[in-house]
């Protein structure tokens, strides 16, 4: 699989979201689902009910990570930081799991053999590949299944859920593992999507919570939402901000620069009317709700 050559002109990076698609829409030669044995076909081991900090468990072929429960300081006010990651405030969150890695494709193939949902422009350069081109409705839809399959609580996580995980138990650092980030930590201002876990995880073994590819997450965007954000549990705002009808992404990807990366850079993704709602350098990693075991 080729992507776009280098030599073509990149315009201005900015965070329109008009800009993020086009300049996303690069097209991924799609891979033909394995006709071996799903991941979904195996339980893997049980989810606790009371795990300890770290403790992996494997449902569905997915696993997942314990996320500790805790306070820490949303937002940035360093230099780096852009207005709406203002105000820095203090939220308290409720324990969860977290996937390990960004859905890949074998997943994602596996939701779609099992339900015969439309494939629509979904795509990846292999099983172990990070799902891509996939709109929120096409990631929500996953964790709806995923739910009702397993008999488990999965969604997309918040903002300050997705922001607390990232940070891997650091405080005040801009990156998931301190406060730098390089070529050989992250994928990013390169030629496309690797292979998840193809760099080191964070505090929490969590893998590319920067770069390679953003990820979807359940709230709606609202860049003045810290403003009146609750301080425990925040869920997002309840409706879409303004007319413009976007959720929230974060994680940067493979296309960008290390602003993007940072563990407290808030995005707008494409809505519904914006290409199709999705990108090449977009995808999404499910969490699921503590006290639901299997």
């Amino acid at each position: 699989m080729f992507l776009q050559s280098k030599g073509k002109l990149l315009v201005l990076i900015c965070i329109s979201v008009s800009i993020l698609v086009a300049a996303c829409q690069t097209q991924i030669p799609t891979t033909v689902p394995s006709t071996t044995t799903p991941m979904t076909s195996h339980q893997g081991q049980p989810c606790p009910s009371s795990p300890a900090v770290g403790t992996t468990c494997i449902i569905g072929g997915v696993e997942f990570v314990t996320i500790p429960g805790g306070e820490f300081a949303m937002g940035d006010s360093s230099d780096a930081a852009s207005p709406n990651e203002l105000p820095v405030h203090n939220v308290t969150l409720d324990g969860f799991r977290m996937a390990k890695t960004e859905l890949t494709f074998e997943q994602w193939s596996a939701f779609i053999a099992a339900t015969d949902y439309p494939k629509g422009r979904s795509q990846a350069q292999g099983d172990d590949y990070p799902v891509v081109s996939i709109t929120w409705e096409d990631a929500k839809a996953y964790c709806d299944w995923f739910s009702k399959t397993y008999g488990v609580v999965v969604r997309l996580p918040t903002e300050a859920e997705w922001e607390y995980a990232a940070r891997g138990g650091l405080s005040g650092q801009q990156y998931p593992n301190g406060n730098s980030i390089s070529l050989s930590d992250a994928n990013y201002a390169s030629e496309g999507p690797v292979k998840v876990a193809s760099y080191p995880p964070n505090g929490y073994g969590l893998y590319d919570m920067a770069g390679n590819v953003g990820e979807w997450l359940g709230d709606w965007y609202d860049k003045d939402y810290y403003r009146t954000s609750p301080s425990t549990n925040p869920q997002g705002p309840a409706t879409q901000d303004g007319v413009l009808q976007r959720k929230a992404d974060r994680g940067g990807g493979w296309y960008f620069g290390i602003e993007r990366l940072r563990v407290s850079a808030r995005h707008a993704g494409p809505g519904s009317w914006d290409e199709g709602g999705t990108a090449d350098c977009l995808g999404f990693r499910p969490m699921m709700e503590m006290g639901h075991t299997r």
